[in-house]
Protein backbone atom coordinates (compact mmCIF):
# COMPACT_ATOMS: atom_id res chain seq x y z
CA UNK A 1 0.00 0.00 0.00
CA UNK A 2 1.42 3.46 -1.08
CA UNK A 3 2.27 6.00 1.20
CA UNK A 4 0.21 9.71 0.96
CA UNK A 5 3.03 10.98 0.28
CA UNK A 6 3.85 9.20 -2.92
CA UNK A 7 0.16 9.29 -3.38
CA UNK A 8 0.15 12.73 -3.16
CA UNK A 9 3.08 12.69 -5.64
CA UNK A 10 1.35 11.20 -8.11
CA UNK A 11 -1.95 12.87 -7.60
CA UNK A 12 0.13 16.17 -8.54
CA UNK A 13 2.46 14.59 -11.22
CA UNK A 14 -0.83 14.37 -13.41
CA UNK A 15 -0.53 17.80 -13.77
CA UNK A 16 -4.44 17.81 -15.11
CA UNK A 17 -5.97 16.91 -11.89
CA UNK A 18 -5.12 20.43 -10.75
CA UNK A 19 -4.38 22.50 -13.78
CA UNK A 20 -7.38 21.72 -15.84
CA UNK A 21 -9.10 24.91 -14.46
CA UNK A 22 -6.57 27.12 -13.39
CA UNK A 23 -9.48 29.84 -11.87
CA UNK A 24 -8.09 28.86 -8.65
CA UNK A 25 -4.51 29.98 -9.11
CA UNK A 26 -5.66 33.25 -10.99
CA UNK A 27 -7.65 34.58 -7.55
CA UNK A 28 -4.42 33.26 -5.35
CA UNK A 29 -2.02 35.39 -7.75
CA UNK A 30 -4.67 37.91 -7.43
CA UNK A 31 -4.62 37.73 -3.36
CA UNK A 32 -1.30 37.49 -3.22
CA UNK A 33 0.10 40.56 -5.55
CA UNK A 34 -2.74 41.96 -3.06
CA UNK A 35 -0.49 41.14 -0.14
CA UNK A 36 3.29 41.72 -1.50
CA UNK A 37 2.49 44.88 -4.07
CA UNK A 38 5.64 45.73 -5.59
CA UNK A 39 8.86 44.12 -5.08
CA UNK A 40 12.37 44.20 -6.00
CA UNK A 41 15.51 42.41 -5.39
CA UNK A 42 13.96 39.89 -2.93
CA UNK A 43 14.59 36.58 -2.55
CA UNK A 44 11.46 34.24 -2.50
CA UNK A 45 10.35 31.09 -2.06
CA UNK A 46 7.50 29.67 -3.58
CA UNK A 47 6.95 25.84 -1.88
CA UNK A 48 4.86 23.81 -3.84
CA UNK A 49 5.42 25.78 -7.06
CA UNK A 50 3.21 24.29 -9.58
CA UNK A 51 3.61 25.65 -12.82
CA UNK A 52 4.75 28.94 -11.32
CA UNK A 53 1.61 30.71 -12.37
CA UNK A 54 1.12 32.32 -8.87
CA UNK A 55 3.93 34.16 -8.33
CA UNK A 56 5.93 33.77 -11.77
CA UNK A 57 5.58 37.25 -12.64
CA UNK A 58 8.29 38.24 -9.39
CA UNK A 59 11.02 36.90 -11.22
CA UNK A 60 11.12 40.09 -13.58
CA UNK A 61 12.60 42.30 -10.73
CA UNK A 62 13.48 39.39 -7.66
CA UNK A 63 15.28 36.06 -7.14
CA UNK A 64 12.86 33.38 -7.75
CA UNK A 65 13.26 29.61 -6.46
CA UNK A 66 11.15 26.82 -6.90
CA UNK A 67 10.30 23.32 -4.85
CA UNK A 68 8.17 21.18 -5.67
CA UNK A 69 8.11 16.98 -6.10
CA UNK A 70 6.45 16.78 -9.11
CA UNK A 71 8.93 16.82 -11.49
CA UNK A 72 5.97 17.56 -14.05
CA UNK A 73 4.75 20.35 -12.31
CA UNK A 74 8.68 21.98 -12.30
CA UNK A 75 8.86 21.03 -16.09
CA UNK A 76 5.66 23.39 -16.53
CA UNK A 77 6.88 26.02 -14.24
CA UNK A 78 10.38 26.17 -16.73
CA UNK A 79 8.09 26.18 -19.60
CA UNK A 80 6.40 29.17 -18.56
CA UNK A 81 9.56 31.29 -16.74
CA UNK A 82 11.12 30.32 -20.44
CA UNK A 83 7.94 31.74 -22.31
CA UNK A 84 8.55 34.75 -20.22
CA UNK A 85 11.80 35.50 -20.52
CA UNK A 86 12.17 34.89 -16.52
CA UNK A 87 16.10 33.67 -15.88
CA UNK A 88 16.97 34.75 -12.50
CA UNK A 89 15.10 31.35 -11.19
CA UNK A 90 16.30 27.93 -9.77
CA UNK A 91 14.23 25.16 -9.17
CA UNK A 92 14.06 22.16 -6.66
CA UNK A 93 12.43 18.93 -7.16
CA UNK A 94 12.34 17.54 -3.22
CA UNK A 95 9.27 18.18 -0.85
CA UNK A 96 9.79 20.68 1.99
CA UNK A 97 10.89 18.31 4.12
CA UNK A 98 13.79 17.25 2.18
CA UNK A 99 14.99 21.04 0.92
CA UNK A 100 18.35 22.17 1.88
CA UNK A 101 19.36 25.72 1.62
CA UNK A 102 22.02 27.86 3.81
CA UNK A 103 20.20 30.49 2.20
CA UNK A 104 17.27 33.25 3.89
CA UNK A 105 14.27 34.13 2.08
CA UNK A 106 12.82 37.38 2.44
CA UNK A 107 9.50 35.86 1.13
CA UNK A 108 7.89 32.77 1.62
CA UNK A 109 4.71 31.17 -0.30
CA UNK A 110 3.41 28.33 0.70
CA UNK A 111 0.18 28.10 -1.21
CA UNK A 112 -1.83 24.90 -1.65
CA UNK A 113 0.40 22.30 0.28
CA UNK A 114 -0.36 21.99 3.51
CA UNK A 115 -3.50 20.26 3.46
CA UNK A 116 -0.97 17.29 1.72
CA UNK A 117 1.63 17.02 3.87
CA UNK A 118 2.47 14.40 6.06
CA UNK A 119 3.38 16.56 9.00
CA UNK A 120 1.89 20.47 9.17
CA UNK A 121 4.50 20.89 12.20
CA UNK A 122 7.13 19.37 10.55
CA UNK A 123 6.28 21.21 7.55
CA UNK A 124 5.87 25.10 9.15
CA UNK A 125 9.04 24.99 11.57
CA UNK A 126 10.90 23.70 8.29
CA UNK A 127 9.42 27.08 6.54
CA UNK A 128 9.76 29.00 9.66
CA UNK A 129 13.84 28.23 9.39
CA UNK A 130 14.05 29.41 5.69
CA UNK A 131 12.88 32.79 6.72
CA UNK A 132 15.13 36.03 7.19
CA UNK A 133 13.95 37.81 10.18
CA UNK A 134 12.55 40.61 8.78
CA UNK A 135 11.01 38.34 6.13
CA UNK A 136 7.10 36.90 5.50
CA UNK A 137 5.24 33.86 4.45
CA UNK A 138 2.53 33.75 2.87
CA UNK A 139 0.51 30.89 3.45
CA UNK A 140 -3.24 29.24 2.12
CA UNK A 141 -5.01 26.76 3.84
CA UNK A 142 -8.98 25.21 4.05
CA UNK A 143 -10.33 26.38 6.93
CA UNK A 144 -11.50 23.05 8.57
CA UNK A 145 -14.91 24.96 10.51
CA UNK A 146 -16.51 25.97 7.61
CA UNK A 147 -18.78 23.41 6.62
CA UNK A 148 -18.23 23.37 2.80
CA UNK A 149 -14.26 22.42 3.73
CA UNK A 150 -16.18 19.45 4.88
CA UNK A 151 -17.80 18.72 2.23
CA UNK A 152 -15.31 18.73 -0.30
CA UNK A 153 -12.98 16.90 2.28
CA UNK A 154 -15.44 14.11 2.56
CA UNK A 155 -15.40 13.44 -1.35
CA UNK A 156 -11.64 14.24 -2.04
CA UNK A 157 -10.42 11.55 0.95
CA UNK A 158 -11.23 9.65 -1.19
CA UNK A 159 -7.84 9.90 -3.36
CA UNK A 160 -6.33 10.35 0.44
CA UNK A 161 -7.28 12.20 3.50
CA UNK A 162 -6.09 15.84 4.07
CA UNK A 163 -4.83 17.67 7.04
CA UNK A 164 -7.73 18.81 8.91
CA UNK A 165 -6.99 22.87 9.42
CA UNK A 166 -8.13 25.47 11.53
CA UNK A 167 -7.20 29.12 12.06
CA UNK A 168 -7.10 28.17 15.99
CA UNK A 169 -4.75 25.34 15.08
CA UNK A 170 -2.46 27.86 12.85
CA UNK A 171 -2.45 30.12 15.26
CA UNK A 172 -0.99 28.01 18.24
CA UNK A 173 1.42 26.80 15.95
CA UNK A 174 2.62 30.31 15.17
CA UNK A 175 2.73 31.47 18.66
CA UNK A 176 4.59 29.05 20.12
CA UNK A 177 7.28 29.47 17.43
CA UNK A 178 7.37 33.25 17.75
CA UNK A 179 5.61 34.46 14.86
CA UNK A 180 1.68 36.13 14.66
CA UNK A 181 -0.61 37.00 11.43
CA UNK A 182 -0.18 40.46 9.95
CA UNK A 183 -2.75 40.23 7.33
CA UNK A 184 -5.57 37.82 6.57
CA UNK A 185 -7.88 37.07 3.39
CA UNK A 186 -10.93 34.86 2.85
CA UNK A 187 -12.78 33.90 -0.02
CA UNK A 188 -14.58 30.51 -1.04
CA UNK A 189 -13.70 27.30 -2.48
CA UNK A 190 -16.83 25.67 -4.42
CA UNK A 191 -19.35 22.38 -3.82
CA UNK A 192 -18.47 19.33 -5.10
CA UNK A 193 -20.10 19.28 -9.13
CA UNK A 194 -20.13 22.74 -9.66
CA UNK A 195 -16.68 22.41 -11.43
CA UNK A 196 -18.15 21.37 -14.74
CA UNK A 197 -19.02 25.39 -15.10
CA UNK A 198 -16.56 27.12 -17.47
CA UNK A 199 -13.37 28.60 -16.33
CA UNK A 200 -14.16 32.05 -16.86
CA UNK A 201 -17.61 31.89 -15.05
CA UNK A 202 -15.81 29.73 -11.85
CA UNK A 203 -13.44 32.61 -11.72
CA UNK A 204 -16.82 35.04 -11.44
CA UNK A 205 -17.73 33.64 -8.79
CA UNK A 206 -14.63 32.86 -6.69
CA UNK A 207 -13.98 36.48 -6.93
CA UNK A 208 -17.31 37.18 -5.48
CA UNK A 209 -16.60 35.36 -2.83
CA UNK A 210 -13.12 37.54 -2.14
CA UNK A 211 -14.56 40.84 -3.05
CA UNK A 212 -18.05 41.10 -1.07
CA UNK A 213 -17.64 41.68 2.45
CA UNK A 214 -19.40 39.29 4.04
CA UNK A 215 -19.15 36.30 1.71
CA UNK A 216 -15.40 36.89 2.21
CA UNK A 217 -16.10 36.72 6.21
CA UNK A 218 -17.92 33.30 5.91
CA UNK A 219 -15.00 32.31 3.22
CA UNK A 220 -13.29 28.85 3.49
CA UNK A 221 -10.16 29.70 2.30
CA UNK A 222 -7.85 31.90 4.50
CA UNK A 223 -4.70 33.36 2.92
CA UNK A 224 -2.69 34.61 5.79
CA UNK A 225 0.78 36.81 5.63
CA UNK A 226 3.09 35.90 8.60
CA UNK A 227 6.30 37.52 10.10
CA UNK A 228 8.03 36.88 13.20
CA UNK A 229 6.88 38.60 16.54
Amino acid sequence: MKQKKDVVHDYFNNTNNYLNKDFGITIRKEILNDILDTQVNKNILDIGCGNGGVSLDYGFKNNLFYVDQSKEMLSLAKKNAFNKSITNISFYNCSIEKFSSKKKYDIIILFGVLAHVDSLIVTLRQTFSLLNDNGKIIIQFSDYKKILTKINMYFSDKIYKKNRITMGLINQILDNYGFKIKKKIRYSILPPGIGLLSNELLYSITSTTLNNNLLSKLGTEIICEIKKR
